[in-house]
């Protein structure tokens, strides 16, 4: 009975195995990212990320998450721009961000620029520095950011940056089925639509130079839309009034991510900088590269001194290797003749 009972039981099985699903959260997420440049002549990024709670009648209520916020500095110069670490803003310090920090701060006077026409204009107290629209509009995230540029001096230039704090929070999520390509299958199309708010930090001054949102402009985006304006890195610039430079500084990722068959939107922050270690190991490697020459050449030139200096002891010591060589000479023909007459006395 076994037997008969164990096949009929594995044709069964396959009938009644449910078909698998792929479960969403019915509230998902969303992201912050903040840019500012600091009186210190560093640039603040922060990052972090929102957990939206499900309310009373399907409403997603959001909420940043603070333990997620990570605040990253960078220094830009005219040769390149560098990481120069990080930290969780409500963590622990980092003690090794602190010290090189307190290597590259100095103090300086952040500058907003003025869109007018063809040109972003920049006006400091040593003089005045335009810079192209059509060269500027490449590299930023949104148009707008052109009135919210932010520059202060280094070196013989200035750094440029937008100064801006982005929300970008997950608003309604939907899925829709079309038929696939293939007979039987079936194209499930995701949805996420996102309301976009991007803040525009005005500098403060007073007692302290701080920022605050001063404009806030409102947009709802789709999943594509998003990943589209995000698809540019954040960059900043090093204008030396003629040449302007640009660096990357850090990318938002936007993915799907699954597991399990539960689906949801995943967000990174990429830094796309090198570390400030490589700048300094890069001017470690260039300084023991030149060392050697710099030892040679003093080197060949001590030589060269010596040669031209004359010395007693050196010339009596070559004057004296020549007058021995005839000497030898002559003892060794003697030498030889008397072996001859001894060989030719022999046979006699």
């Amino acid at each position: 009975m076994r037997k008969i009972f164990l096949p009929l039981l594995l044709l069964i099985l396959p009938l009644v195995t449910p078909a698998p699903t792929i479960s969403v959260a019915f509230c998902s997420s969303g992201f912050r990212i903040i840019v500012a440049p600091t009186t210190s002549g560093v640039i603040y990024v922060g990052a972090g990320l929102y957990d939206l709670k499900p309310q009373n009648f399907g409403e997603c209520i959001a909420m940043f998450d603070p333990p997620t916020q990570y605040a990253r500095f960078y220094l830009v110069n005219s040769s390149d721009a560098y990481y120069l670490g990080g930290y969780y803003e409500y963590g622990t310090e980092n003690r090794t961000l602190n010290e090189v920090l307190s290597t590259v701060e100095r103090n300086v006077v952040p500058v907003l620029g003025n869109h007018s026409g063809d040109y972003v204009i920049f006006s400091f107290k040593n003089g005045t520095y335009k810079i192209p629209v059509k060269e500027l509009m490449f590299y930023l995230w949104s148009d707008s950011l052109l009135d919210h540029l932010v520059a202060f001096p280094s070196g013989m230039g200035i750094v440029i940056v937008p100064a801006v704090e982005i929300d970008a929070i997950e608003s309604n999520f939907t899925i829709m089925r079309k038929p696939g390509k293939q007979v039987d299958k079936t194209l499930i199309v995701f949805n996420v639509t996102y309301h976009v708010f991007i803040g525009y930090l005005i500098m403060i001054n007073g007692t302290a130079i701080r920022w605050e949102t001063q404009k806030v402009d409102r947009m709802n985006l789709t999943w594509d839309e998003l990943s589209e304006m995000f698809n540019k890195p954040l960059y900043a610039f090093y204008f030396d009034g003629k040449t302007l430079k640009s660096y990357p500084l850090i990318k938002v990722k936007l993915s799907w991510i699954g597991n399990a068959f539960h689906l949801s939107p995943k967000y990174e922050f990429i830094n796309l900088a090198p570390s400030y270690e490589h700048m300094t190991t890069q001017k470690e490697i260039k300084t023991k590269t030149l060392s050697p020459n710099l030892i040679s050449e003093t080197f060949s030139t001590s030589i060269h001194s010596t040669n031209l200096t004359s010395s007693p002891l050196t010339n009596h010591t070559v004057q004296n290797s020549k007058s021995e060589i005839p000497k030898l000479t002559s003892l060794l023909l003697i030498l030889l003749v008397v072996i001859s007459v001894s060989l030719f006395l022999k046979r006699r």
